[in-house]
């Protein structure tokens, strides 16, 4: 949110903007707040969608989340050197350039990174054709570095639901994840593209625009997201 006012300067705007504002973000109320019915709440603005949704008074899904940023790195002015998502994008290239040249070549799909996620704002969550290379062709170390950035998107929800989904990715099985690359993998050099996915978790990020320095990512269960299974269940049982 802080970064709207770095882009007033950058796209030189005046103070009193209202286009590039950090307060033009929103909140939005589906349903009554009730501990026994489902219910959900959602914040959003530029580069934030926060979605989470409860049922029996226990926040049942927080996916789809978005978040992105522009510029990823401030590159002038008084907050030159600030960087916002810096271990999606540190760690999955620390990933990437640890692949021998034959784990490369499966895991990097294309040598021009796709210009956006291909989940976009879709309602529903799609699986995407399985490509890129599995964690149980990474050795030891590429699989610790992989699972640190299978945790950085987790870890950004709330600490309890973090851990069930967590587990929930575990029960659904580690070494059925797998890591896919398109672009650069210098990040100095352009746009670049990755995508983590599994049998319930899709996990994209898209750094194409501005030369690769303006990151969209997104975070979508499979098999709930929007509490789709709870309130499937809800409408079948009570409507």
């Amino acid at each position: 949110m802080a970064l709207e006012n770095v882009l007033r300067q950058v796209e030189n705007r005046g103070p009193n903007d209202t286009y590039r504002d950090p307060e033009n973000y929103h909140f939005t109320i589906f349903g009554a707040p009730d501990q026994t019915e489902p219910w959900g709440w959602r914040f959003e603005g530029h580069h934030i969608s926060l979605n989470f949704a409860f049922s029996n008074g226990q926040m049942q899904s927080s996916t789809p989340s978005f978040f992105g940023c522009n510029p990823a790195i401030v590159k002038e002015g008084p907050k030159r050197g600030v960087q916002v998502l810096k271990l999606e994008m540190d760690l999955a290239f620390q990933l990437v350039n640890s692949f021998t040249p034959s784990q490369l070549s499966i895991a990097k799909f294309s040598d021009k990174a796709l210009p956006e996620i291909l989940s976009f704002n879709k309602r529903k969550a799609e699986t995407l054709t399985p490509i890129g290379i599995g964690y149980s062709s990474m050795n030891e170390i590429q699989r610790k570095i992989f699972l640190q950035l299978v945790e950085t998107y987790v870890n950004n929800y709330e600490l309890g639901f973090s851990s069930t989904l967590m587990k929930k990715i575990k029960n659904a099985g580690i070494e059925n994840l797998s890591f896919a690359w398109a672009g650069t993998t210098t990040p100095e050099n352009g746009g670049h593209y990755y995508r983590i996915q599994g049998p319930m978790l899709l996990i994209e990020y898209d750094n194409t625009q501005n030369g690769g320095n303006h990151i969209h990512t997104a975070v979508r269960d499979l098999t709930n997201d929007f509490a789709e299974d709870i309130l499937k269940e809800h409408y079948q049982n009570d409507h």
